[in-house]
């Protein structure tokens, strides 16, 4: 394992037993639960870095995994936090919630690692070259676009110093609110422009196709990749860099 894979954490998050939260397509917890557990599975077998599973819904799957979490490769955590908020405020801020939850107990933010958040039941294919191709460790990285003419950063994949998510993402998750349309990927491209302005630190998109694996928690339906991934991608990139495309951080 070189240096940069032990001082980066892969941060899942989890909801297992949803219970009717709105705009989530896939309700049954058995067939999520196996989802989840083949992705975790997937990283701790493919990639070499430290993960941190936290689950929001009481449902607790350590015990399956504990030959991981004995040689200290895995901590997984689970909380009652689903059924703690009006569920107008959508499964987004439910999510806010695992990550100030992991903040504020998981053993694994104790080294202030690198965070390599990922929608806990997707696999991204391609993670190690992506991780690796997010040189800068004070960089946050995250594919940013437009939706329905609002800026919109997408949370399937983000890499980013803790400090980021501690400082500059928590104090505004109150705002996540999905009956007044305001998702949580609202929350985190402004958190990413309050980041960029007053730490002087870049937002950056990724510079690689992210390869995903897996199904989308609001729609139900199987992620799909671009046809052109890599053209797609670059494209994307170097727009974003020279300050074409509309979404951008730069004065």
């Amino acid at each position: 394992m070189n240096t940069n894979q032990r001082n980066d954490l892969i941060f899942l998050t989890a909801c297992i037993n949803p219970g009717n939260m709105p705009n989530t397509a896939l309700q049954n917890a058995n067939i999520r639960q196996v989802q989840y557990e083949n992705a975790l599975k997937w990283y701790l077998e493919n990639t070499n870095y430290k993960i941190l599973f936290v689950e929001n819904s009481g449902v607790d799957i350590s015990s399956d995994f504990s030959s991981y979490i004995k040689v200290n490769r895995l901590e997984v955590l689970t909380f009652d936090g689903n059924a703690s908020f009006d569920k107008k405020r959508g499964k987004g801020y439910g999510e806010a919630l695992i990550v100030k939850y992991a903040l504020s107990n998981a053993k694994s933010f104790s080294s202030n690692p690198r965070i390599i958040k990922i929608s806990g039941r997707i696999i991204i294919k391609n993670i190690i070259s992506l991780v690796n191709h997010s040189k800068s460790r004070n960089d946050l990285y995250m594919n940013t676009l437009i939706v329905e003419k609002k800026n919109f950063a997408s949370s399937k994949l983000i890499i980013c110093p803790t400090e980021f998510l501690r400082n500059y993402f928590l104090p505004h998750i109150n705002s996540i609110n999905e009956e007044e349309k305001y998702y949580f990927e609202h929350c985190l491209f402004q958190s990413g422009l309050q980041w960029h302005y007053e730490k002087k630190g870049k937002q950056k998109d990724f510079f690689l196709p992210i390869f995903f694996e897996g199904v989308s928690g609001t729609s139900g339906k199987v992620l799909q990749n671009s046809k052109f991934p890599y053209t797609t991608a670059l494209c994307k990139y170097i727009l974003r860099s020279i300050g074409i495309r509309k979404v951008k951080f730069y004065k």
